[in-house]
C-alpha cells in the first residue's frame, strides 16, 4: 500500500467520522468490492450493530 504524508486538518477532512473511517477502511479491505475471505463469494450485507460484513453464502 502506498502512504502519503498529510498534515492533520486533511487527516480530519478524510477520516474526522465513524463513517467516513469505516467507509476508507472498506475501501482498502476490498478495491475490488466485497470477497469473503472463507468461501470467496463475492456478495454480503452489512451487519450494522456489529460494524462488519456478513457473507451471503457461507455467513462467516
Amino acid at each position: 500500500m502506498k502512504t502519503t504524508e498529510t498534515n492533520i486538518l486533511d487527516w480530519q477532512k478524510r477520516y474526522g467520522t465513524k463513517e467516513a473511517c469505516g467507509s476508507s477502511a472498506g475501501q482498502q479491505r476490498w478495491l475490488e468490492g466485497f470477497r469473503c475471505p472463507r468461501c470467496g463469494h463475492d456478495h454480503g450485507y452489512a451487519i450494522t450493530t456489529r460494524r462488519s460484513y456478513e457473507c451471503s453464502e457461507c455467513h462467516y
